[in-house]
């Protein structure tokens, strides 16, 4: 890679990094913290952010395996599928959390996870889309 513009920001080889802060599931399915993450990396200084849009259903069936992960009151395990269903978005979040994100003036892009929303960001007119690899 030379360089690739991501809305008049240039990343290049031997340039300034791009760091791209991953959203993940850390809003927990709600809107509100997301907007809070967003108020927080802007704070901070970030020029972006990435979200991941994804219907459960769509890539995940529902006897699926167990995750246990670290939380502040210790470990926590659970059905991923059924993780994954109480953090789904959903459009409008999408957009009020993207519209949010332009305010802040910061760069918002997202990895779709199925056809939908590959659909739904194109339609949006993002100038990245970050593809997921599903293996």
């Amino acid at each position: 890679m030379t360089e690739v513009k991501i809305k008049g920001r240039t990343v290049k080889n031997f340039g300034n990094p791009f760091i791209i802060p991953e959203m993940s599931i850390n809003h927990n399915g709600v809107v509100g913290n997301a907007i809070k993450i967003i108020d927080k990396l802007h704070t901070l200084g970030a020029e972006c952010v990435k979200f991941q849009c994804f219907n459960t259903d769509e890539f995940m069936g529902k006897n699926s395996l167990n995750y246990t992960y670290k939380t502040q009151k210790g470990k926590n395990t659970e059905d991923m599928y059924e993780m994954f269903k109480r953090h789904e978005l959903n459009v409008d979040d999408f957009d009020k959390m993207f519209d949010y994100a332009k305010k802040k003036g910061i760069i918002a892009f997202s990895t779709p996870t199925d056809k939908f929303y590959v659909d739904y960001l194109c339609k949006k007119k993002f100038h990245v889309l970050k593809l997921a690899l599903m293996t």
